[in-house]
């Protein structure tokens, strides 16, 4: 894992230094009596395009390879927009402002989106929504290739060890 976490260094130095602009940090260092200026336009162009994303609507298509069983594409296309709907729902509670604008927000200041798709290990009938979804901040996310493809993906975050050892 440390390896993973090497091998990215160079983009997360990166994110840190985007990270201060949009979050309006002032710049280290200087000259004494130097004024320093905080350019306040990466933050609200950032806010403002998550905001347009967020508002953009979202679509799903299924398309099924015979032309016979539109009925269950449909189907299918419909199910798809209930559960993005419910990820919506899910992620708006308390301060959260919700899936879309995590969404836009991620998309516009680290270029990535990094997202985990849990399924319900409860009893069939037993879920309200079968698949869940996660954001996380692709700051922590490290793919590893080897042959071309993603052969592992370390995750690295801050947790308590109450909740590292509460959890099943």
């Amino acid at each position: 894992a440390t390896a993973d976490v090497d091998m990215w260094r160079g983009r997360n130095k990166r994110f840190e230094e985007e990270q201060s602009l949009f979050s309006l940090k002032k710049p280290s260092g200087g000259l004494p009596n130097e004024e320093i200026v905080v350019p306040t336009q990466p933050a609200y162009l950032s806010e403002k395009m998550a905001r347009i994303i967020s508002r953009l609507g979202h679509t799903a298509e299924v398309t099924v390879p015979d032309p016979q069983k539109s009925d269950q594409s449909q189907l299918l296309t419909n199910y798809c927009r209930r559960v993005r709907q419910d990820w919506e729902k899910e992620s708006a509670g308390g301060f959260s402002p919700g899936l879309n604008y995590a969404l836009g927000r991620y998309y516009c200041q680290r270029g990535w989106v990094c997202a985990r798709f849990l399924v319900c290990s409860k009893a069939e009938g037993e879920c309200d929504i079968p698949v869940h979804l996660t954001l996380h901040d692709p700051a922590g996310i490290y793919p590893y290739r080897t042959g071309g493809e993603i052969t592992r993906i370390t995750h690295r975050y801050k947790g308590r060890v109450d909740d590292l050892l509460s959890d099943e």
